[in-house]
Order: structure tokens, then C-alpha cells, then sequence
């Protein structure tokens, strides 16, 4: 008896139903995956290396609250 046999007789034995699922690879890998797969890598290390990009407009805050708003806030809100 081979390995294989072996370890769907224990799963049967088990009461498993992992034993009746076929036993075939389920994915496949994409043609010359593993040729271009160190290029790929080393592509997506030096973008995410890149500096970052600023926008034109800047880092300032497009919104500005007013002094004191949260503060305030909860008794207005209970006025309502």
C-alpha cells in the first residue's frame, strides 16, 4: 500500500469527507511565471521606493473649523 492509499484509508476511517474530493491541483501557475517572476519582484521594489508624489495643491487642509466648534458642538446639538 502506498502513502497516498494509506492516508485516504485514514480519513475514511475518520468519517472525514476530505477523502472523497478529487485529487486534482485546483490551480495553475500563469506560462513563464518563475522566468519573469525575479524581473516582476525587483519591478515592484523600486516603485514602491520611489518617493512620493505631492499633489499640486499642497498638504494644507482644504476644510477650516472654528475656533472653539467642538466644544461647542454638544450644546448646540441638544438645542436642536
Amino acid at each position: 500500500m502506498n502513502g497516498a492509499n494509506s492516508i485516504l484509508d485514514e480519513l475514511t476511517n475518520m468519517g472525514s469527507k476530505l477523502g472523497d474530493l478529487p485529487r486534482s491541483m485546483p490551480f495553475s501557475v500563469p506560462g513563464a511565471y518563475f522566468e519573469t517572476f525575479a524581473t516582476d519582484t525587483q519591478k515592484v521594489i523600486n516603485e514602491v521606493n520611489e518617493p512620493e508624489t505631492v499633489p499640486a495643491w499642497g498638504k494644507g487642509l482644504p476644510y477650516k473649523v472654528p475656533t472653539g466648534y467642538f466644544e461647542t458642538w454638544p450644546q448646540i446639538l441638544f438645542q436642536m
